[in-house]
């Protein structure tokens, strides 16, 4: 009986470490997707003007 409840409490620990991990990478992966897709125009009055 010990041991069932130690397979369970292992199991519960592992399973919600894999998903605090998951939770994470994606929140990571997210946040820079959406910085490098933004690009802004630039103004006509801030461009160089190579002569």
């Amino acid at each position: 009986m010990l041991k069932n409840i130690f397979n369970n409490s292992k199991r519960f620990i592992l399973v919600n470490l894999a998903l605090m991990l998951t939770f994470i990478a994606h929140s990571g992966v997210s946040s820079i997707s959406i910085w490098t897709v933004y690009e802004p125009n630039i103004p006509e009055c801030l461009q160089r003007q190579d002569d």
